[in-house]
């Protein structure tokens, strides 16, 4: 699977609120029902950057002040701890109810970590501004072409294995969700202007030198740490 380099990520992000903002005005939002479901069992096979070391604790930092200001404008909303603070860079096997992996899933996960990882070298992803879906609000990240790169080579190291192609749609960007909707919008509004005003926001920059492969859900609050690379 190849994904165009061309990626202009400031329109991108620009792009996914401008496409919703009438949506959510409009009472449109999407609320999802499973955040506080017990007995939602989606679970996938997923590799991640966080943000570690002293940047990246630096950056957290500055994303856990945004939120407390998103949760002063919608309270009611689920906003994600600072311990679940991710970049998806794949989905190998995408979250699906009832979903158990097996060690030979897992051999396979990490094979094609290691040989799209191998060689590279840290790479940097800066944090500037939000963004906003139907369903989820979401630091914008920006990076350079070695992390586009081990996409597209993580993409090609699975077209050599027992994995298939699972990811729900092509990734590009490199985001960190850091909002849901589990309840109507109380004040859209104000919400999406707090977006505008943080357009230019710095949250700082990381230098990715680690990458895990974690099975865990879709809100990431339920993981298990299977293996980690380093660069």
């Amino acid at each position: 699977m190849q994904v165009t380099k061309a990626v202009d990520l400031a329109a991108l992000y620009a792009g996914i609120t401008k496409q919703n903002r009438d949506a959510l005005l409009a009472g449109d939002e999407y609320v999802d029902q499973t955040i506080d479901d017990p007995d939602d069992t989606r679970m996938g096979l997923t590799l991640t950057i966080r943000p570690h070391g002293l940047n990246g604790e630096a950056a957290a930092e500055k994303i856990s002040a945004v939120i407390r200001k998103l949760a002063a404008i919608e309270p009611g909303q689920y906003f994600y701890p600072a311990s679940d603070y991710h970049i998806t860079l794949l989905d190998l096997l995408s979250a699906r109810a009832g979903f158990h992996y097996t060690q030979a899933q897992v051999q396979a996960c990490i094979e094609v970590a290691a040989k799209a990882l191998s060689g590279l070298r840290p790479f940097a992803i800066n944090f500037r501004g939000l963004a906003i879906s139907k369903a989820a609000v979401l630091v914008c990240g920006y990076y350079e072409d070695d992390f586009w790169q081990l996409r597209q080579r993580l993409r090609q190291a699975i077209d050599e294995s027992i994995l298939p192609h699972d990811e729900r749609y092509p990734a590009q960007t490199a985001h960190i969700t850091i909002a849901r909707f589990r309840q109507p919008l109380a004040r859209a509004q104000a919400l999406l202007d707090f977006i505008e005003h943080e357009q230019q926001a710095d949250y700082g920059s990381i230098t990715v030198r680690q990458v895990e492969l974690v099975y865990h859900n879709w809100f990431d609050s339920k993981k298990e740490l299977l293996h980690t690379f380093y660069l």
